[in-house]
């Protein structure tokens, strides 16, 4: 008898195991769908977001180029992406060369170039009457000092119509970062 008895345990344990593996699966299912669901709804509002962003810094950018900020504040190892606007207001195809100009470290000694890290695509085919944005990623470097550092970018570009008529982009542009 005691076989028997032992041999009907086992068999409720497997269905009741079975049952709920089904269930686990089942739940899970319906977690990832409903949640999953959520998660793409959010992902879409800030991509709306950053649009919005985009739309806003372009329409404000009357000038040659704009940044997005003048000044930021940054912790040493801090990566942050500050927007370049490109206004190309020509009637050609402009190449547009940036590269960075003075750099200096305000009420310190502190270099300059050596702790503070800027990555950027140092030219970009705008085309005429066109506004382009540019990231600029900036990262303090643990050698940093707590300090402002004030950087200066050089924005320029040339076009040589056939027609004759040729125009210049040309501007400097400066940003303030404190690091802390």
């Amino acid at each position: 008898m005691s076989r028997k008895g032992s041999l009907n345990l086992s068999i409720n344990a497997i269905v009741v195991l079975i049952m709920a593996v089904t269930l686990l699966s089942l739940g899970l299912t319906f977690i990832n769908r409903t949640f999953g669901g959520a998660t793409d709804q959010l992902q879409k509002s800030l991509d709306g977001i950053n649009e919005d962003r985009r739309t806003q810094l372009l329409e404000k950018c009357s000038a040659d180029a704009c940044l997005e900020s003048t000044s930021m504040e940054l912790s040493r190892n801090d990566e942050e992406t500050n927007l370049l606007v490109i206004n190309n207001k020509l009637d050609c195809e402009v190449d547009v060369g940036i590269e960075p100009g003075k750099c200096d470290a305000i009420e310190s000694s502190a270099d300059c170039d050596a702790d503070i890290k800027l990555e950027y695509f140092s030219s970009e085919q705008v085309g005429p009457k066109e506004k382009t944005i540019i990231p600029i990623i900036i990262t303090p470097r643990n050698s940093a000092e707590s300090t402002t550092y004030r950087l200066r970018f050089n924005v320029y570009g040339e076009c040589d119509k056939s027609g004759g008529e040729e125009g210049v982009l040309d501007q400097t542009l400066r940003l303030d970062i404190n690091v802390g």
